[in-house]
């Protein structure tokens, strides 16, 4: 009986070792390395996204208009200093969503995402 107790002991703790940690944090993975630009469908803006590593810069170009944000990539999420989703906590790491030929930002009157595709 101590020998199945004993065994039964061993075999839980072999497994719980080899049980991922749950606080272990997945590698930052950016989309892409470098610099594109995103085109809205009709051409009226366009966005410049720079990632160095897991950091991003996002350029807003709109005529004469332009605007930067910077951010970090984060267990495979945008976190970034833009004031919108710095004032919402429900937004954290949502509000930008980029891929390696996408970036969608979230449009907070309707909730929708407006997509911008890369400038041909």
């Amino acid at each position: 009986m101590k020998a199945v107790i004993i065994s039964i002991a061993i075999t839980l703790v072999a497994t719980s070792a080899n049980a991922q940690n749950p606080n272990s944090k997945k590698p930052a993975i950016a989309p892409f390395q470098g610099t594109k630009e995103f085109c809205e469908f009709y051409q009226r803006s366009k966005y410049r996204v720079t990632i160095k590593s897991n950091l991003v810069a996002i350029f807003l170009i709109e005529g004469l208009d332009t605007s930067r944000v910077h951010g970090k990539i984060i267990n495979g999420k945008l976190y970034t200093d833009d004031v919108a989703e710095k004032s919402d906590k429900n937004l954290a790491g949502k509000y930008y969503l980029l891929t390696k030929d996408m970036i969608r930002i979230l449009n907070t009157e309707n909730g929708d995402y407006n997509e911008y595709d890369l400038c041909k």
